[in-house]
């Protein structure tokens, strides 16, 4: 792995993330929900519901990408968008030279349903995310390797519960996890949180639904880049 934890103005390392706001239009984010009508959902072991998973690669030239994808390519504005806008985060925000990199994205929606009875077992503890493969890649791309980076979009409305807020810090040694500082993001509708996965770990409070239940609905991708 080529890929460099991002450097901070801080002496104390904290986390590399960054909240983009308003990601997709109104019919953008609707063609998402099109993804879970088609697809058949798989009960996860973290609690969730999986109802749309794709993974693919592709060499990252410039701003674009092209390359012989392990699906079939994708002919959606939006999930190409988020895409897009995961790549210059970590391009430009994070400073990543990607240029000439194999880039392998898994993509996939999770769904949290809610109710008053099980909010408190709705969080989720400090952890980092798996680059999760559906397809035959290398080895060492196979399931159970960290993600470089991951991003998560909001396709539900906030306002429907309270608490959910996301929390991250950089990985350290375990016996002084709890003294880095953390960050905390609150995630809404239609906003992206993109973030260096590989040198840090994040956490997501419990979800209070406002009334007797809650859907929450996440847009996600992780990553895995090689240098050719």
């Amino acid at each position: 792995m080529s890929i460099q934890a991002a450097a901070s103005s801080s002496s104390v390392q904290g986390p590399t993330y960054h909240v983009a706001p308003n990601v997709l239009s109104l019919a953008q984010a609707q063609t998402l929900k099109g993804f879970m009508n088609n697809s058949s959902p798989v009960k996860q072991w973290y609690g969730r519901t999986t109802y749309w998973k794709k993974t693919f690669e592709f060499k990252v030239k410039g701003q674009n990408f092209d390359g012989k994808h392990t699906q079939k390519p994708l002919k959606n504005e939006a999930v190409n968008e988020l895409i897009s806008l995961f790549l210059r985060t970590i391009s430009q925000q994070f400073k990543q030279n990607l240029e000439g990199h194999t880039c392998c994205l898994a993509i996939y929606i999770d769904r949290n349903d809610v109710t008053k009875a099980t909010a408190d077992k709705s969080t989720f503890d400090w952890h980092q995310d798996l680059f999760i493969s559906t397809s035959d890649m290398e080895e060492d791309l196979s399931k159970g390797a960290l993600a470089h980076y991951s991003m998560v979009y909001l396709m539900s409305d906030e306002s429907t519960w309270t608490g959910g807020d996301m929390h991250l810090r950089y990985k350290v040694e375990s016996e002084k996890s709890s003294k880095a500082p953390e960050v905390t993001v609150k995630p809404k509708l239609n906003q992206a949180i993109i973030f260096e996965n590989i040198h840090s770990e994040h956490n997501v409070e419990c979800i209070q639904p406002v009334n007797e239940s809650v859907t929450r609905d996440v847009f996600l991708i992780t990553c895995i880049f090689q240098k050719q």
